[in-house]
């Protein structure tokens, strides 16, 4: 079974600022964000159903919502760097 990301590693070094390294739970942020979609879904489905009545008669919103997420499944792994070269700094944040 496929799961979300549950932790972030987060980890900045810099010229002059200290390394720093975090790893911060996302498994705490799941029931915030199930919160809000609760919230928030009425809206999204009413507007779903409107869209689909007008360009897509039979559209299958179940199939939306498990193609959301597998696309949220799929975060896991991904690794994103910024890094500003005048001033040697990075930031990469890791999703496990």
């Amino acid at each position: 079974m496929n799961l979300p990301p549950l932790f972030m590693r987060l980890h900045t070094r810099g010229r002059g600022i200290p390394s720093l390294r975090l790893w911060l739970p996302l498994f705490l942020l799941w029931p915030i964000v199930l919160l809000a979609l609760v919230l928030v879904s009425p809206f999204l489905l009413a507007g779903l159903l409107i869209l689909s009545a007008m360009y897509r008669p039979g559209l299958d919103l179940a199939a939306i919502a498990v193609e959301c997420y597998r696309l949220l499944c799929g975060l896991k792994g991904l690794e994103v760097d910024f890094e500003e070269s005048r001033k040697n700094f990075l930031v990469r944040i890791r999703l496990q």
